[in-house]
């Protein structure tokens, strides 16, 4: 049996190795200062790790209606027959479509979708503060799944809790303090953006279909959706 797992950092501790490897540094190797260094860093603050399990996949269940004769059919150690190939690439799409429907929206994830998407990366804290909210009722009244949980921190609260975890800056104005990251946090972030990205996408398409449109029939919404999401 698989059981799909979700673990959700808030914080990497190998950050700049992971932006380092994205703008095609070579993996360094494991050595004793590394080990030594990551000590160090477990006394910095880097806030919670969430896990969560979706649902199990049992092989055999998956097998019987790939091949139902897969029990009674002897196989060489080095063959790969089609319906093998096939139970493999269903497998894999199961475990990760289990592990997509069981994440968890923590702050960091809400932080780093909407600073990375705007110009500079920086945006009004007030105008923050909404859209933040804005994205957890969303989430909480069209959820991707009945498995996923957001943070329940307010848009306040969230962009506190990430100037705790030294992921924000705060740039002071008499008409309103503006909300940024810096450049090497904006590639760190990245990761964080990437892994509630899916959770967005469905809503996100039906946006803009209706941005780019006075009016849209049932239907029509449908139609477009299903020939555009799959490109997605």
């Amino acid at each position: 049996v698989f059981v799909p797992t979700y673990i959700g950092y808030e914080k990497l501790m190998e950050g700049k190795t992971y932006v380092g490897e994205l703008s095609g540094k070579p993996k360094k190797k494991e050595s004793i200062w590394g080990v030594i260094s990551t000590v160090r860093k477990i006394q910095k603050t880097f806030g919670k790790v969430h896990v969560s399990f979706g649902e199990p996949i049992p092989l055999a269940v998956l097998l019987d209606e790939e091949y139902p004769l897969w029990r009674d059919t002897p196989l060489e150690d080095d063959e790969k027959p089609e319906w093998m190939t096939r139970t493999v690439d269903r497998l894999a799409q199961n475990i990760n479509t289990n592990i997509n429907s069981t994440a968890i929206v923590n702050p960091v994830n809400l932080l780093s979708l909407i600073l990375l998407s705007m110009p500079k990366h920086a945006m009004d804290e007030d105008a923050l503060i909404r859209q933040i909210d804005r994205y957890r009722e969303l989430l909480g009244s069209v959820p991707y799944s009945n498995h996923i949980m957001i943070t329940e921190l307010s848009g306040r609260e969230v962009i506190a809790y990430g100037e705790k975890l030294k992921l924000l800056q705060r740039i002071r104005h008499p008409l309103g303090d503006m909300i940024s990251v810096g450049e090497e946090e904006a590639m760190l972030l990245t990761y964080f953006r990437n892994n509630v990205l899916h959770f967005f996408t469905l809503p996100s398409l039906i946006a803009c279909l209706m941005l780019h449109n006075n009016e849209l029939h049932r239907d029509q919404v449908v139609r477009l959706v299903r020939s555009i999401y799959p490109f997605l």
